[in-house]
């Protein structure tokens, strides 16, 4: 892992989470390469083949989904249908393209699940509402290198360099 060293805006660096993902060793003594299982109760880890991690998890899912099934609801009095489960969930991360959000979120309705969350979403909900009232856009209206041009920058409510490191390598 190492920093894109023509980029405009961190010139090669790394931000404190790429940094700690550079340090970690990648050898085969320190890496995991192969599914690995540890029995309820047990000390110690056991290889297993991948078909064998892939049906574990499967069936691990399957029996959530079944033990905690909720047909139908009463609500105002009267019995509806809603085919849920509230024991399973997903919560996306920030890498996650629109096109693997879909179908996650598919995937993850089609098993009954209702409560889906997104790292975006948490990390960033409040940035729209608020570029959109200061700048009429809810988006990222400069590129971080634009910084060396400005003569004043406000930041509130957010420590920059501790938050964006990087950014501030442009100034």
């Amino acid at each position: 892992m190492e920093g894109a060293s023509d980029c405009p805006v961190n010139f090669g660096g790394l931000c404190p989470k790429g940094l700690g993902y550079a340090q970690i060793p990648r050898d085969e003594e320190h890496r995991t390469t192969k599914p690995m299982y540890r029995a309820p109760g047990a000390t110690t880890w056991q290889e297993i083949s991948w078909d064998e991690a892939i049906d574990r998890a499967a069936r691990a899912l399957k029996k959530a989904r079944d033990e905690n099934w909720i047909d139908t609801e009463t609500i105002n009095g009267s019995a509806v249908k809603v085919q849920r489960t509230d024991a399973i969930g997903l919560i996306g991360g920030s890498q996650v393209n629109n096109e693997e959000c879909y179908q996650l979120t598919k995937i993850f309705r089609t098993l009954g699940a209702m409560s889906l969350d997104n790292q975006t979403r948490v990390c960033h909900a409040n940035t729209p509402p608020a570029m959109s009232a200061a700048f009429g856009r809810g988006a990222m209206t400069n590129p971080w290198y634009d910084l060396k041009n400005t003569k004043l920058a406000w930041v509130e409510g957010s420590n920059i360099a501790e938050c964006h490191p990087m950014g501030l390598k442009t100034s």
